[in-house]
C-alpha cells in the first residue's frame, strides 16, 4: 500500500495540530541520541545524530529523514522516491522519544497544513546516551581523558570552561582550581575572606582559596593574580590542598610545623633546578604517581634561563592543573597518606625500597626565623627576557635593614629603597618606621645581585609599615611571603 493511498484513509482521523520545523542550538538536545536503528511501521529505519542534526535511510520507497532536535523532539522533513521532492513524495515528520530512549511516536503529512499521518517507532534494542558536552575548547590527546573524569567530578571551575585548556594557567584560575579540590575533597563550600587583604585582585575563588590557607599572596598586599604558575607551584599548591583537608592543624602559616616522611623516588636530572622548599611536595607526588617528569628523567620545575622564561618551558598549564588535580582526588582521596606528614620534631622513618636498601626521607628543615639567623644579605632576581627585577635585603644586627628593588629594561635601571626597622615576631616580618627614595640604580653580581643606589630624584620620603610572611627552608634559603631569597653577598 502505497503512502498516498494511506493517505487518503487519514484524512478522516482526527487532525492534530503542526509543529513548525525550526532550528535549535545543541544546547536543547535530549538525554538521549537519536542515532540507531529503528523497527517502524514504514519499515526499517536508521538514524544518525551529530550534535542537533539528525540524518538517516528507511526502506519504504527507500525513504530519508532530515531533522533537528529540541530535547525529547526531533522535526524534519521525510522524503522517498522517485521525486525527494514536495508536494508528492516529501514534506513534514516529527518525532517525539520515549523517556527510556527505546521507541518514539511520530507523525507525518503532505504540505503544512494537511492531516497528520501516524509514525511509530517499535523498541530498538539500546538506547544511546548523548555524550556530554565538553567543558573545555581545547586539549592534548594525552590530557582528554583525564579532563572527561574531572569534568565529570566536578572539578573545572567556572573561570575555564569552554577555555583553551593547552595555555599556561594563571595564579588566579589556579586558585579556582585549588578551591574546587579543596570542597570535593572536604566535603565543605569555601567561602571568601570576609576582609580582601589585595588590592590587585577581588576575585571570589582567589579569596576563598586565601581563606581556606591554600594560598598567600606575592606581596603584602598583593596577589598577582595573572602570573603564570610554573610546575613545582602548581605540585606544591595542590599538595597544600590535601595538607589542609587530611593533616589536623596544618595551616599554611605554620607549615614548618610538619615535615614529609615518605619513600623518596629517584631524583630527576635537573633536580638541582627544584626549588628546595618545592622539593618535598614534587617528589611527594611523584610519589605516588600523580605528577611525572617532562622526558629524559627531568621535572622542569620553574624557568631559570632567558630562552626557558621566553619558551615558557616550565609554565604549568591548565590541563596539568586539572589532571594534577584529578590525581589528587583518585590516588589520595581517601587520606591515608596523611601519615607521610608528620610533625616537624618527629625522628625520621627508615623505609625499606624495592631493592632492599634503605633510604631516609628527606628532613623539612626548620622554618622558624630568628633575628641572629636573618641578619645580612638576600637577594631574588627574575627576568621575563625584556624586564630584569631584583630585590636586595640587608638585616642588619643592629635591628634595621636596607632594602632595594630595581628593574632594568632597555638597558636603564631605575629603582626604588627602602630603609627603616625590621622586628621578627613569630612567623612575621614587620618593617616599620620606613623611609624611600627612587632613582637610578647600579648592581653587581656575586652570588645575588647586589644593588646600590647612585642618586636619588627623591629621597627620605616616609612609608607605611609593611608586614610579611617569613620563613627559611634552608640556611641559605629564605621565603618572604611567596618569593624565595638567597643568601649572599
Amino acid at each position: 500500500m502505497t503512502r498516498k493511498l494511506l493517505t487518503a484513509l487519514l484524512a478522516l482521523a482526527v487532525l492534530i495540530s503542526a509543529v513548525p520545523c525550526t532550528a535549535l542550538a545543541e544546547g536543547s538536545l535530549g538525554a538521549y541520541s537519536w542515532t540507531g536503528e529503528w523497527e517502524t511501521n514504514w519499515g526499517d529505519m536508521i538514524l544518525t545524530q551529530t550534535g542537533a542534526k539528525v540524518s538517516g535511510t528507511y526502506t519504504h520507497d527507500d525513504g530519508k529523514i532530515e531533522g533537528t532536535v529540541s530535547g525529547s523532539t526531533l522535526t524534519g522533513t521525510w522524503s522517498e522516491a522517485p521525486s525527494y521532492a514536495p508536494p508528492g513524495d516529501a514534506e513534514e515528520v516529527e518525532f517525539v522519544m520515549s523517556p527510556d530512549g527505546k521507541s518514539f511516536t511520530g507523525k507525518w503529512r503532505y504540505g503544512s497544513e494537511g492531516a497528520w499521518g501516524n509514525w511509530e517507532g517499535g523498541t530498538r534494542n539500546a538506547a544511546v546516551l548523548q555524550e556530554a558536552p565538553k567543558d573545555y575548547a581545547n586539549a592534548s590527546s594525552w590530557a582528554t581523558a583525564g579532563l572527561d573524569k574531572a569534568s565529570g567530578l566536578g572539578l573545572i571551575p567556572d573561570i575555564l570552561k569552554g577555555a583553551d585548556l593547552t595555555r599556561p594557567i594563571t595564579r588566579k584560575e589556579f586558585a579556582a582550581v585549588s578551591v574546587k579540590l579543596y570542597e570535593k575533597l572536604s566535603g565543605k563550600t569555601a567561602m571568601p575572606a570576609a576582609v580582601n587583604p589585595f588590592k590587585d585582585t577581588n576575585d571570589p575563588e582567589v579569596l576563598k582559596a586565601y581563606h581556606v590557607d591554600i594560598t598567600s599572596g606575592i606581596a603584602a598586599d598583593k596577589f598577582g593574580p595573572d602570573v603564570v604558575l610554573n610546575r613545582e607551584q602548581a605540585a606544591a599548591m595542590l599538595t597544600r590542598v590535601f595538607k589542609k583537608v587530611f593533616v589536623p592543624g596544618w595551616t599554611l602559616k605554620n607549615d614548618g610545623k610538619f615535615a614529609f616522611d615518605y619513600a623518596m623516588p629517584p631524583r630527576f636530572a635537573d633536580d638541582a633546578k627544584i626549588s628546595d622548599w618545592a622539593k618535598p611536595s614534587v617528589y611527594f607526588m611523584v610519589s605516588h604517581g600523580i605528577i611525572s617528569g617532562m622526558g629524559n628523567n627531568t621535572f622542569g620545575p620553574r624557568n631559570i634561563t632567558t630562552a626557558e622564561q621566553a619558551a615558557g618551558y616550565a609554565n604549568a598549564t591548565r590541563e596539568q592543573a586539572l589532571n594534577i588535580s584529578l590525581g589528587v582526588l583518585e590516588k589520595l582521596g581517601d587520606g591515608s597518606a596523611a601519615s607521610q606528614i608528620v610533625p616537624a620534631d618527629a625522628p625520621p622513618a627508615q623505609t625499606e625500597t624495592d631493592g632492599g636498601s634503605t633510604v631516609t626521607p628527606p628532613d623539612a628543615a626548620s622554618t622558624s626565623v630568628s633575628p641572629e639567623w636573618l641578619a645580612g644579605f638576600w637577594g631574588y632576581s627574575t627576568s621575563n627576557g625584556s624586564v630584569n627585577v631584583e630585590i636586595m635585603y640587608e638585616f642588619k644586627a643592629d635591628g634595621t635593614f636596607y632594602k632595594v628593588v630595581s628593574s632594568m629594561w632597555k638597558g636603564g635601571r631605575t629603582a626604588t629603597d627602602f630603609k627603616g626597622k625590621y622586628q621578627v615576631s613569630g612567623d612575621k616580618l614587620i618593617l616599620s618606621d620606613q623611609l624611600k627614595g627612587t632613582g637610578p640604580a647600579s648592581c653587581r653580581f656575586d652570588k645575588i645581585w647586589y644593588l646600590t643606589m647612585d642618586s636619588y630624584d627623591s629621597q627620605d620620603i616616609p612609608a607605611e609599615d609593611a608586614e610579611y610572611v617569613i620563613s627559611r627552608t634552608s640556611d641559605d634559603m629564605l621565603i618572604i611571603n611567596d618569593t624565595q631569597y638567597t643568601r649572599g653577598h
